[in-house]
């Protein structure tokens, strides 16, 4: 049988409107509810974060140079290790039972899994796979919102004579504003990829959901430091 669909409100654009806390900070491949096995991984994912962050910011051309933050990998990049990090934030708060503090990095750890390529994306999918954090197709708009501002600088920063690394007055090739036409498409090519891209995200935590009811959730069991509802 299917769910009743439930009256969409403004409380589903925000991620405190989750019933259930205990999903920020316990694995889905796991029965009982400590948050350890999550805390681990998390600092894996955290540690590594935080190298490669400091690693590119001391290497290549752009490295220790202003240039650095004008590329989408970079910016992918930062946003990609403060998810990281709030979310070791998160279970290291459960863990020291400060539940109260959980709830502010709660916020910032969902508001900031946007996924772009590379390493990036190695470190969201496997957060992503690893834990219970929700997934909602209504929160398209914050990884469409970093886009659409990508966009408007790559733009603004052509429209100012600013150059990329080799002083060639683009940022990337495809967003060449001296050819409009081209880098308008790719903009909105780029804008329809995120729904795709969000799409397939929403779908691999449905599916892990589904796995992790199935194979770990079927015990009941109290789960600490949370208010969750029937």
């Amino acid at each position: 049988m299917f769910k009743r669909m439930h009256k969409i409100s403004c409380s589903d654009f925000w991620v405190l409107s989750h019933e259930r806390l205990s999903d920020f900070y316990t694995s889905a491949w796991q029965r009982r509810g400590s948050p350890l096995p999550l805390l681990f991984f998390r600092l894996v994912l955290a540690a590594a974060s935080v190298g490669f962050l400091v690693w590119s910011l001391t290497s290549g051309q752009s490295g220790l140079s202003p240039l650095w933050l004008i590329y989408l990998t970079n910016w992918g990049l930062v946003m990609v290790t403060a998810m990281a990090v709030s979310g070791f934030f998160v279970s290291a708060m459960i863990a020291y039972k400060r539940p109260d503090t959980m709830v502010y990095a709660t916020t910032a750890a969902f508001w900031l899994d946007v996924a772009v390529h590379g390493f990036n994306s190695v470190i969201s999918v496997g957060e992503l796979v690893i834990s219970r954090t929700p997934v909602r197709w209504l929160h398209v708009y914050q990884p469409l919102l970093v886009a659409a501002v990508y966009v408007a600088f790559s733009g603004i920063y052509y429209a100012t004579d600013g150059t990329n690394g080799f002083g060639e007055p683009f940022i990337y090739p495809v967003l060449n504003w001296n050819e409009p036409g081209m880098a308008g498409a790719v903009s909105g090519g780029s804008l329809l990829g995120v729904f795709v891209v969000h799409t397939l995200v929403w779908a691999l935590a449905l599916g892990r959901n589904k796995l992790s009811d199935i194979f770990f959730q079927r015990q009941t069991h109290e789960l600490p430091h949370t208010h969750d509802k029937a």
